[in-house]
């Protein structure tokens, strides 16, 4: 199984960001909408495969700018853990049986039943709505405060595996949804992180339903 993580890094302001996704394509188009949008410069639309030097991980480059901002996607493939080293005396003492629990898959904020905001008629809408019709979906910074807030929890209150990086470390799911219903300096970063993706959706979907 493999992987695409989103890296966004600036060393300037010393933010770094990853966003996991399912396939190379849509990877690759996020990291591009954040090199226009975000910082305002012009990704490479076609970058080539390289080898990070950590086992068969790949890496496209999609922007660089002397090493202070760095925009990239990240090919990773998942493995199985090794099995358990038991020692000399493994075929003398009886193990018990090993029951598998399955773990939840990796965390996807593209997942269609997760909320993705309110259509221009005040309607709760989910992700689904926001992929296949974004025309109708009203722009999550004309919300509300309260309304981002609101989305920004119910979003991250259903992905189990949602985590986000911090100058502090790693925020998991209970520790963004503490920061967002207090609304800390970590709250309001992860409120607008979830806003600036949802938009960057709705205006590349946009894009595809006019092409089509």
């Amino acid at each position: 199984m493999k992987i695409f993580t989103v890296l966004s890094m600036d060393d300037f302001s010393k933010k770094l960001s990853l966003e996991p996704f399912s396939s190379l394509e849509l990877a690759l188009v996020r990291a591009a909408w954040i090199a226009r949008h975000i910082y305002g410069l012009t990704p490479n639309e076609n970058p080539a495969p390289q080898h990070t030097g950590f086992s068969t991980d790949v890496e496209y480059l999609v922007y660089q700018d002397n090493e202070s901002v760095i925009i990239s996607v990240l090919e990773q493939e998942i493995r199985e853990a090794l099995p358990h080293f038991r020692g000399d005396h493994a075929n003398s003492i009886p193990e018990p049986p090993v029951v598998a629990t399955p773990s939840p898959p990796p965390d996807d904020p593209r997942e269609q039943s997760l909320p993705a905001g309110w259509d221009y008629s005040g309607k709760p809408i989910r992700m689904d709505v926001l992929l296949n019709n974004p025309e109708s979906v009203e722009a999550h910074f004309d919300l509300t405060t309260d309304q981002q807030f609101a989305l920004a929890i119910a979003r991250v209150s259903k992905r189990p595996r949602f985590f986000f990086l911090t100058d502090i470390g790693v925020l998991v799911q209970s520790s963004a949804l503490y920061e967002l219903k207090n609304r800390t300096e970590y709250g309001w970063q992860i409120k607008d992180h979830e806003m600036e993706y949802l938009d960057s959706l709705r205006e590349i979907e946009d894009i595809d339903y006019h092409d089509d």
